[in-house]
């Protein structure tokens, strides 16, 4: 989808390109690894929605094409609609934000995001046992030539990721602010996050992590390197803007320590 709202585009059939960022624990070998995709690139996640059916289907994920909700548990909160599914093999879920205007999440216009994750790591008789996830961005992106190159603008929302270390799995939630200078092809962006233990609860200091993104030229992309101001996290931002004239911006984002024992990513989503 080109033009119009997110909310206009779920009224008729919608095929959405992504960003995206993998992050997966192999349980069993205790590998930690983690992919950063660009907007529209072939190996990131593709988002289509059947307007007559009333159904997504999200692929380019572990396995086939997946149709929600068949064969998915539905339920919608907090600004997020939700689909999940426990099967023989693992447990899947997708959480998409809720295109309504005034989400209580974050109300955009132009700008979505979701996370699908995959875990077998407590299915012995599964090879590889993994928990996988998938952060994506998507909407309606803006044209190339509708990028300002001059001026500057602000933009402030939300990032949502995950961390994996020795020490178990932590979802990672907070706020992100990004400062683009278009006249000069720059921005700057920070994330402020917190960790949560998804087993116990334990929270975890992730220190203010921020870096700088270079604006293709002729391109509504952008891409840049992040870190913690004492490096013990580094890692990489890719994104887009959104909207007729970059009124909304989404970007992936990897962190990860430089001896690679804690390896983390995820989206962010934000209006000027």
């Amino acid at each position: 989808m080109t033009t119009g709202t997110l909310i206009d585009a779920v009224k008729t059939n919608a095929d959405f390109r992504t960003g995206s960022i993998e992050v997966s624990d192999n349980t069993r070998t205790g590998e930690l690894t983690s992919a950063n995709r660009r907007y529209d690139s072939p190996n990131s996640i593709r988002v289509y929605f059947d307007a007559k059916e009333g159904k997504y289907i999200v692929s380019n994920i572990i396995g086939t094409a997946h149709r929600f909700p068949d064969g998915y548990s539905f339920y919608g909160g907090e600004g997020l609609t939700t689909y999940g599914q426990n099967a023989a093999d693992g447990v899947r879920r997708l959480n998409l934000l809720t295109p309504v205007a005034n989400n209580p999440r974050i109300a955009l216009t132009y700008t979505s995001y979701g996370v699908w994750q995959f875990d077998s790591s407590d299915r012995s008789n599964i090879d590889p046992q993994i928990n996988n996830y998938h952060f994506f961005y998507f909407g309606i992106p803006t044209p190339a030539d509708a990028v300002p190159r001059t001026g500057s603008a602000g933009y402030a929302g939300l990032a949502q990721g995950v961390l994996f270390d020795s020490q178990g799995t932590y979802a990672l939630d907070g706020t992100m602010t990004l400062n683009a200078d278009f006249a000069a092809a720059t921005l700057t962006t920070a994330l402020n996050l917190r960790g949560t233990n998804t087993s116990n609860g334990l929270l975890i200091v992730i220190p203010a992590v921020s870096g700088t993104a270079t604006i293709g030229a002729g391109a509504n992309s952008f891409r840049g390197e992040v870190s913690t101001a004492d490096n013990s996290f580094v890692g990489s931002v890719l994104g887009s803007f959104f909207g007729p004239t970059a009124q909304e911006v989404g970007y992936s984002f990897g962190i990860n320590s430089p001896d690679l024992t804690r390896i983390g990513g995820g989206v962010a989503v934000g209006k000027r």
